[in-house]
């Protein structure tokens, strides 16, 4: 029995991801608006912890479930272990404390800058440290369902 071949990783360009991120981050400053708005007299400190929590639920809960937070979804990317499978919640863990920690010091962020535009793979700091991938969302296929 022949084993079945898997489609070719296509790997998302600079711009979808930077874009994807921007969707998210735009998202995510509602959420919190209306969740930190919600909570009277709330102290700096406290609104802090509750975006980072309100952050790491997004991004770790979309990416366990779905592949994808919803600017990827957007964008017309995903998340993937370095064969193309989904993410087990675990490494989804891994991969946001990666970028959380990344993005804490700013030499993080500017390393996944120059690493993203210059890896052929487009692995960012966060995703050499979990061995993800993130990548071209397969397209259904155009010949699925009856054709009228």
């Amino acid at each position: 029995m022949r084993e079945a071949s898997r489609p070719e990783l296509v790997m998302a360009t600079p711009m979808r991801r930077i874009a994807a991120f921007l969707i998210d981050a735009l998202i995510l400053v509602g959420i919190n608006l209306v969740v930190i708005g919600s909570l009277d007299g709330i102290s700096e400190r406290d609104a802090f912890i509750v975006t980072t929590v309100v952050g790491a639920v997004y991004h770790i809960g979309f990416v366990t479930a779905r592949s994808a937070t919803p600017g990827k979804m957007i964008v017309g990317t995903r998340i993937s272990d370095r064969e193309g499978n989904a993410l087990r919640p675990d490494t989804a863990i891994l991969r946001y404390l990666a970028f959380l920690i990344g993005n804490a010091i700013l030499v993080g962020t500017l390393v996944s800058l120059v690493l993203l535009v210059t890896d052929p793979r487009r692995r960012t700091a966060h995703d050499r440290v979990a061995g993800t991938l993130v990548v071209m969302a397969p397209r259904p296929a155009e010949d699925a369902g009856p054709r009228f």
